[in-house]
């Protein structure tokens, strides 16, 4: 008989993150709070300096108030071990690289990408410890 991963109510039961990788996480996340952090000053500078305020806003400072959000939401429930970090880590990751296709053009924005696609990979492949698999020939 198939084993079913939904619980009664439907819903597809995730499990939390091992704890090695939880700290993998928690490091890049980190990186991504520093970047979102560069970027909210770098965007107030611009403000200050005289650029455009739409393009300003739209291209820096609203991406590094997302990021700085998201990333505070993903080492919450990575730190309580939720199983919505499963969902909250890759969104932090997405909004991370699609920052990073916005200001691509700045070395900023190339380091935005290499740090989304980064914890985009360590979020979602999986790890030595999550493969339960029996190694073949034996």
């Amino acid at each position: 008989m198939a084993r079913s991963d939904r619980s009664p109510t439907g819903k597809a039961q995730r499990e939390p993150y091992v704890p090695e990788r939880a700290r993998q996480l928690l490091m890049t996340l980190w990186v991504v709070v520093a970047l979102g952090g560069w970027l909210l000053v770098w965007g107030v500078w611009l403000l200050f300096a005289g650029a455009a305020v739409g393009l300003v806003v739209m291209l820096v400072l609203l991406p590094a108030i997302a990021m700085l959000t998201l990333a505070g939401w993903s080492r919450g429930v990575l730190h309580e071990g939720d199983a919505s970090a499963r969902v909250a880590v890759p969104v932090t990751a997405t909004v991370t690289t699609v920052a990073g296709l916005l200001l691509s053009s700045r070395v900023t924005g190339v380091l935005l990408l290499l740090v989304g696609i980064l914890l985009l990979l360590l979020a979602l492949l999986p790890g030595r410890d999550d493969d339960h698999a029996p190694p073949a020939g034996r």
